[in-house]
């Protein structure tokens, strides 16, 4: 999809196999879930599940021009759906700052343990840009509540409760406990696992966190598995170019050359540095750093 001189979009569609099961399932899934009630906000949040985050941010940002001051649920909606664009951009300061400006417009309508403001404390919300600013103890701070409100419902999100799982298990990987970081990340992968599509982008994630966590705790075999299984999906599901892409490529590169296969390494890691040299300007510090690395496997060959 690209912009023309003439501000017309021009669409280029790559038909799928019907015949996929798995991606039939993710599609139904992901539709739902880029739902809305105007146009603006479906547009939005297909942007956003793309990655197109620019654009996403341009349909939200005129949803909310077009939003009335009294109009407080949907500002709520709009500041949020802002806050985690943001927090994808790593802008964290305007991040928050939406962030923020949800959660003080829900606490003007509902007492604080209410299981409603679970969404803000944790997901893409002020505990996840708490956490990118390494405030740990902060942000499990607010993860802890978010959990302990959203429990506090009948009939509990339990996805929701998988997403905090994740994170708790982020902040126990950063503590360096990294048994506890593995048992809430199977938490959050038997959750996903009964609720999700099998290739869906959240058990990606989950997969390549567990992953790393095996990487680090020198169970590099453990980890190639794991990051096959969160490559296998990413290919299917997404664009070749995609820049989410990057993260696996990079860590298939790095367990690679941890048990010495150093020409699979070098192929992973040039799959990363060309999607990266797509993505961002050539002095953008994320692709000098890619190159590096490239260059450093090559003289291991």
């Amino acid at each position: 999809m690209r912009n023309t001189s003439d501000g017309i979009w021009k669409v280029n569609l790559i038909l799928t196999d019907d015949s996929d099961q798995q991606l039939k399932d993710l599609t139904h899934h992901m539709r739902n879930g880029t739902s809305g009630a105007t146009g603006w906000h479906r547009l939005g949040s297909l942007m956003t599940a793309m990655g197109q985050f620019d654009k996403a941010e341009e349909f939200y940002v005129s949803a909310f021009e077009m939003t009335p001051d009294n109009d407080l649920k949907e500002l709520t909606h709009l500041h949020h759906k802002l806050g985690r664009i943001h927090d994808e951009k790593g802008d964290l300061e305007a991040a928050l700052f939406h962030y923020k400006e949800t959660l003080s417009i829900q606490l003007g309508d509902v007492p604080r343990d209410d299981p409603s403001l679970s969404l803000t404390y944790h997901t893409t919300g002020i505990g996840s840009v708490l956490m990118t600013q390494y405030d740990f103890d902060k942000a499990s701070d607010h993860f802890q509540h978010s959990l302990s409100i959203t429990l506090q419902n009948p009939n509990p999100d339990l996805l929701k409760i998988a997403t905090i799982h994740s994170y708790m298990s982020e902040i126990f990987y950063e503590f360096k406990e990294f048994k506890n970081s593995l048992t809430s990340h199977q938490e959050a992968l038997n959750a996903r696992q009964k609720h999700l599509p099998p290739v869906h982008p959240l058990l990606v994630t989950t997969y390549n966190s567990i992953g790393l966590v095996h990487e680090t705790t020198n169970g590099h075999l453990k980890a190639l598995y794991f990051y096959e299984k969160t490559l296998n999906i990413e290919e299917k599901s997404l664009p070749s170019n995609h820049p989410t892409l990057v993260v696996v490529y990079h860590n298939m590169s790095e367990v690679l050359e941890r048990l010495n296969r150093y020409q699979e390494a070098v192929k992973y890691q040039m799959h990363a540095v060309n999607i990266v040299r797509m993505a961002y300007e050539p002095d953008h510090q994320q692709l000098k750093q890619e190159e590096n690395d490239f260059k450093k496997l090559q003289e291991k060959l």
